[in-house]
């Protein structure tokens, strides 16, 4: 598959649901991709942007499309007139916003979807994701979805990590994607190019693009950090703090990798320790907090550590 762009295995299922709306002339104006984080939802929302902008497929089976195809090479250079991928942006320090700023909403979204196609076809807007929407985005991105445009297409990219407005969900047609099995998960890897370590790919569990991600070297700190803290538990003596918070706070990558492997190991220990389930909703809801009152890894880090020390005390 190298020729091809943005190769996908596995959800076959989904993509014979929307080869049968086109095929049907039934296309919605609206799509919500669901499922966990990375199992291939963007790859898969750029494959059927492509086809609905015009790319030609190489069979009839599939959504799959030549890296060479015109429309592919315009989307991969960003110069699409008629393609636009709405996400958060890196400010002028390198960091991400909690969420997709409601003026790219308006300008990238709402009056890009004013406009006619440029090359005569649809006009496709991505947006990744809608959990990083607020209230004033999603609003926003439901006007367009209220009075949808001719020959305009919306595709939503849905993670699951927050919940979606009623309004929305309701005016969308849903695909939902699955875990890949162990053999697709191999493949995706060897397809990516990447290696992920085998502690990643366990804690990934059929979700190539986690596995790869945490297989980053910030992302390998976060996760030595959540095991030393999970050994510290097991003992019922937190060791090293210090240490386990510079490894955790050291950037958004080691944080994400150190809260997922933080659940995961209490959620594996907790059917032999029942008192660590506890423990996990109590991380489970620090972590809700934290993203919902937009505090600093800093501060979140200190509030784990310093309450796990706590806990390990009280067992």
């Amino acid at each position: 598959m190298s020729d091809i762009a943005w190769p996908l295995y596995g959800h076959a299922a989904a993509e014979q649901d929307v080869l049968g709306a086109m095929e049907s002339g039934r296309l919605h104006h609206a799509w919500l991709i669901e499922g966990p984080s990375g199992i291939g939802k963007a790859l898969f929302a750029r494959r059927l942007a492509a086809v609905l902008l015009g790319a030609k497929r190489v069979n009839g089976n599939t959504l799959d499309v030549p890296a060479s195809d015109p429309v592919v090479e315009k989307m991969a250079a960003g110069g699409h007139p008629d393609f636009r991928w709405l996400a958060r942006e890196p400010n002028e320090k390198g960091k991400l916003p909690l969420f997709i700023p409601v003026d790219s909403v308006r300008e990238d979204l709402v009056n890009f979807f004013t406009l006619k196609p440029a090359l005569g076809g649809k006009r496709v807007c991505v947006v990744d994701a809608v959990d990083e929407l607020n209230a004033s985005g999603a609003n926003a991105l439901l006007k367009s979805l209220e009075e949808p445009p001719p020959n305009c297409v919306l595709i939503l990219i849905y993670h699951g990590q927050r919940a979606v407005l009623a309004t929305i969900r309701s005016r969308c047609r849903r695909l939902k994607l699955e875990l890949l099995s162990d053999d697709e998960m191999e493949a995706a890897l060897k397809s990516a190019g990447g290696s992920a370590s085998d502690k990643a790919k366990s804690i990934a569990k059929g979700r190539p693009g986690l596995a790869l991600e945490l297989s980053e070297p910030d992302a390998l700190s976060g996760l030595s950090a959540a095991d030393a803290v999970l050994r510290s538990l097991d003992r019922g003596v937190m060791r090293d703090v210090p240490s386990a918070f510079a490894q955790v706070t050291k950037s958004d990558l080691s944080f994400r990798a150190f809260s997922i492997g933080l659940l995961e190991g209490l959620a594996t220990r907790a059917s032999d320790a029942p008192h660590l389930a506890s423990a996990w909703l109590w991380v489970s809801n620090v972590l809700d907090h934290a993203t919902r009152d937009s505090m600093d890894r800093g501060q979140t880090t200190a509030k784990l550590l310093s309450g796990l020390q706590e806990r390990s005390r009280a067992a």
